[in-house]
């Protein structure tokens, strides 16, 4: 048995398919790795679905607001992270009556401190911690991340790349609740926060009522604003979809807003001022009806009447018979010469739709634009056409048939463009 070329080379490929196949079995490990799911609906489009979910879970009324308008009732907690929040007229008085008169906010540490009449009734400062002594420089430039670096050392390093924040995984320093105040959960414990390191601190103005302190001092504070409170809770970023399962930030959540069952949550995290036509809607209701019931009765007064519908018209030439006692009756009431005028204006119309010219001709120039048109006299056309004071029965037949038959002559041409 003769064994071909063809045949040798496929099992050689063969061969060395399978030992490519074997070899990756043996060198290689195969491992399931988690992906995470990416948010999709509402989780897609809200950033605190995850938390709202929690809170609800909790035994909590969550309400997700657009804007500050209106404001939640004094038995709520407002959960505020729109940077544009104060951008309405009004809007920042309105909520700081609405915290003296009893109203729990809670908001970021970066729009309670920051400089500018929306935060200057919060009672609130962000604050550098005292530096330390003499004898510990050397150990807390070793702990203090954001200690600046000294002149030697700042010339020394200009010219490398500057260092990159920490990734929030990465950086969690437990943040410990102040043993001067209440707790939040009966006693005292530490929650690991993620976010970005600073040496910042918060002092507060007024009697603190709650607060959480890393090594510097105050981080997360609350403090009573007339019968109501303030919040300031670092970085609300710690509660996004992404975050808040992560460490003790559902925890420290739980903590900054007292959240407990039957507990009202309202959320703005994206202030969203009414619209063009919803604002005139809301100022300007009744004058918007009046304008539009205004427009209405013109368009009404100024719209045609329709009367009732007319018989349907069928199409189809008359009979002779019908033709005949029209043009009698026509006759009758009006006379020959109206019967005279209508078979002329016919003929014009005609001319002019085929002849070029024709209105703008003299009556002579008329009737002999017809007669070469049509072949017929030019001069028995010119008779015809000028009206006589009186017919007689043979002249006005012999008229009627000169016109009409010139008018027949005319209709098949090619009309003028």
């Amino acid at each position: 048995m003769k064994i071909s070329l063809e045949r040798v080379l496929g099992l050689l490929a063969l061969v060395a398919v399978v030992l490519g196949a074997v070899w990756l079995m043996r060198h290689s490990e195969w491992v399931d790795e988690p992906v995470p799911t990416p948010p999709r609906g509402e989780a897609k489009e809200d950033p605190h679905y995850a938390v709202k979910q929690i809170a609800r879970r909790l035994g909590a009324n969550v309400v997700s607001a657009r804007s500050l308008q209106p404001l939640p009732p004094t038995s709520a907690t407002l959960v505020l992270s729109s940077d544009y929040w104060d951008l309405m007229p009004g809007a920042v008085l309105a909520l700081q009556h609405w915290v003296e008169a009893g109203g729990r906010l809670v908001i970021p540490t970066q729009l309670a401190t920051r400089e500018g009449g929306s935060s200057e009734w919060i009672p609130i400062e962000q604050v550098q911690p005292p530096k330390a002594s003499s004898s510990n420089d050397a150990d807390s430039e070793e702990d203090d991340d954001a200690e600046p670096a000294p002149p030697s050392a700042r010339a020394t390093s200009s010219s490398r790349p500057r260092p990159q924040p920490a990734k929030p995984f990465e950086n969690c320093p437990p943040l410990t609740e102040s043993s001067a105040l209440q707790a939040a959960f009966g006693e005292h414990r530490s929650y690991r926060v993620c976010g970005f390191g600073g040496s910042a601190m918060l002092k507060a103005h007024s009697p603190p009522l709650w607060a959480l302190d890393d090594r510097h001092g105050h981080q997360w504070l609350r403090v009573r604003v007339g019968k109501g409170s303030v919040t300031a809770a670092g970085l609300l970023d710690v509660f996004a979809n992404q975050l808040v399962l992560h460490s003790d930030h559902a925890l420290a959540f739980a903590a900054a807003t007292e959240l407990a069952p039957g507990q009202t949550l309202w959320f703005v995290t994206e202030e969203a001022p009414p619209g063009l036509l919803d604002l005139i809607w809301q100022r300007g209701a009744p004058a918007v009806l009046l304008g539009a019931l205004v427009v209405m009765a013109v368009l009404w007064r100024g719209a045609p009447r329709f009367g009732p519908p007319l018989p349907r018209t069928q199409s189809g030439r008359r009979s002779m018979t019908e033709q005949v006692r029209g043009t009698a009756a026509f006759l009758l009431a009006r006379g020959p010469l109206a019967l005279h005028k209508a078979q002329h204006r016919a003929l014009e119309e005609a001319a002019r739709q085929h002849l070029p010219g024709f209105a703008d001709a003299t009556p002579r120039r008329r009737a002999e634009a017809i007669a070469l048109a049509t072949g017929l006299d030019a001069d028995a056309l010119l008779h015809a056409l000028t009206p006589a004071s009186r017919y007689e029965r043979a002249q006005l037949a012999a008229t009627l048939a000169l016109l009409e038959s010139a008018r027949r002559r005319l209709v098949p041409l090619r009309p003028t463009r």
